[in-house]
């Protein structure tokens, strides 16, 4: 889905996702899965990992970048930024349905940890957990002393109705992401724990009328502690406050 990677406090020593120098394979650690739970359809904003033939528009702005595809019926708007204030990468997903009948989707976010400088060195020492009062899926890495204590965090406006820390079960091969055999299933096992090839991968459920549209804020970032991430997630668990946030870029690009 996105080429970079994204780390918090420091570059190198504390990174939340991969960063690959593979021109060939060009893999990909993060990206949003839409599938449609009548036809089981499935699609992605982004031109990877599932690149249909309908036009994709990308549009780089200051602080923000967005995506924007239409696929059977639906019309799909990405806007990925961080906010000034707080260590967190918002994706704000817009949903357009524009068929003639409701659609019941599921998304399906999809993230690979680092929490440290490589994966290969923290696959075996990172744990996992879900927090169902906070909406939230949770990283910890005890091993690393540079940051140690952070809590890398997954959450979104909507309820998470599922979610696995494990990768194996939802990808066999994980160079093929554009065949998740996790996405055949109807929810995900909720495991979490340690022991796994680490990974999250959370579902929300929408039903979108016709002629009617939805939005979504899903956010990944780290903190310090739980009072951390409770005070972000009340922020920015509202919708209506993340698009705020973006507003404020689009007037720094204006000014």
């Amino acid at each position: 889905m996105w080429r970079g990677y994204i780390f918090s406090e420091n570059s190198r020593e504390n990174k939340l996702t991969p960063w690959s120098n593979d021109p060939v394979i060009d893999p990909i650690y993060e990206t949003i899965f839409i599938r449609d739970d009548e036809t089981g359809d499935i699609f992605t904003v982004t031109p990877k990992p599932i690149r249909h033939q309908s036009e994709y528009v990308i549009t780089y702005g200051t602080g923000y970048v967005r995506y924007k595809h239409q696929h059977n019926g639906l019309i799909g708007e990405l806007n990925c930024f961080v906010p000034k204030d707080d260590m967190l990468k918002i994706s704000l997903l817009n949903l357009k349905n524009t068929s003639n009948t409701r659609r019941k989707l599921s998304i399906f976010y999809y993230i690979k940890p680092v929490m440290g400088v490589t994966n290969f060195l923290t696959n075996q020492f990172i744990v996992s957990q879900f927090d169902s009062k906070l909406n939230s899926f949770i990283f910890k890495n005890s091993y690393n002393t540079d940051f140690p204590n952070r809590l890398m965090f997954i959450t979104s406006s909507e309820k998470i109705v599922s979610y696995t820390g494990n990768l194996n079960e939802f990808l066999q091969d994980e160079n093929r992401l554009d065949t998740p055999e996790g996405l055949n299933y109807e929810t995900l096992s909720n495991t979490v724990g340690a022991g796994f090839n680490p990974c999250s991968i959370v579902q929300i459920k929408l039903t979108i009328e016709e002629n009617q549209e939805k939005e979504i804020s899903l956010l990944l970032g780290s903190c310090l502690n739980y009072e951390d991430l409770n005070n972000i997630i009340e922020n920015y668990k509202d919708v209506g406050n993340c698009r705020k946030n973006l507003m404020k870029l689009y007037l720094c690009g204006i000014n």
